[in-house]
């Protein structure tokens, strides 16, 4: 009798790991949309919108492949599809189902020509996998396709009415004893604003962060014209690039993992982090916190 209780309680914590897990083609029950500067996450349950994002039908879409990328100056936001939990009929009858995360694209309006994008995360996104947990799109997967007028509109209007995260500013008001040639980070940083200075990058201050000490390297904080990063600094020539960063998504998060070259390091986990939010090159590993357009402004700076 213990092993068939056990095989039971097996099988429910199997079909309820995703959220597309044995489910009926339900229809969406909730939107969060996120990043592109937006203060907090826009949450949609109007029913109109709902009606224009299914998941399965996939009516917010257009004709797959039919843009091109938009720039990496625009604003992008990631949207999430709510579905409700559902498991086996013993699962469903022991828990009330709850709404989580089946599946996200990302999504980036073009107000020039009135009208907005949409991009599935392709084979190497760390989201395709959780979205393939509920359905399989190839013909738009790792592309970019123009948005359903209505959908986009709704989008929009919904972004639009949202407030904005206030103009960055150094969180310190005196930055003087971070620059100051006491702190043995003083030529590091000194060195990365000269390089980002000369490249159209203009740095408002430095400031300590708690980052620092991540995988046992020092760090610093930058506050720039375009958002705030974190940098740590590796030795040189090039030991951020051997920092190997991977992602998978858990119960519907984001988890990063950081190895450090140096196998006395023990990993770091980061959850709501991307692989994508970093960048390494030569002996600087930068932490971007979810902003694309900063990301490609550094990686265009220092290359």
């Amino acid at each position: 009798m213990r092993v068939t209780i056990l095989a039971l309680s097996l099988l429910t914590w199997v079909v309820s790991a995703h959220p597309g897990s044995l489910q009926a083609k339900e229809p969406t029950r909730k939107l969060i949309i996120s990043g592109g500067g937006l203060a907090g996450g826009v949450e949609i349950v109007d029913s109109a919108t709902l009606t224009l994002s299914n998941v399965y039908s996939g009516n917010f879409l257009g004709m797959p492949g039919a843009a091109q990328a938009p720039p990496a100056s625009a604003p992008r936001y990631e949207i999430s599809f709510y579905l409700p939990q559902r498991g086996s009929w013993l699962y469903n009858l022991a828990h009330r189902p709850r709404l989580r995360v089946a599946y996200v694209v990302y999504f980036v309006p073009d107000a020039v020509h009135h009208t907005a994008y949409v991009y599935v995360p392709g084979r190497d996104d760390t989201w395709s996998g959780w979205n393939h947990g509920v359905i399989i799109r190839q013909q738009y997967e790792g592309r970019w396709s123009v948005a359903s007028p209505a959908w986009a509109e709704r989008i929009n209007s919904a972004i639009a009415r949202h407030r904005r995260v206030p103009a960055l500013r150094c969180p310190i008001s005196d930055t003087s004893a971070f620059f100051g040639r006491g702190n043995p980070i003083h030529g590091d940083v000194s060195a990365l604003t000269a390089l980002l200075e000369t490249n159209g990058l203009h740095v408002v201050c430095a400031y300590p962060t708690t980052f620092d000490r991540t995988l046992g390297r020092p760090a610093a904080g930058i506050v720039t014209n375009l958002g705030g990063f974190a940098v740590l600094f590796f030795p040189p020539p090039a030991g951020a690039e051997r920092v190997s960063i991977t992602s998978r998504v858990v119960d519907g998060q984001v988890v990063t993992v950081l190895r450090s070259p140096d196998q006395r390091e023990r990993p770091v986990t980061m959850v709501s982090a991307d692989k994508t939010d970093f960048l390494a090159y030569k002996r600087w590993l930068f932490d971007t916190w979810g902003q694309p357009q900063l990301r490609a402004a550094l990686a265009s700076a220092l290359h």
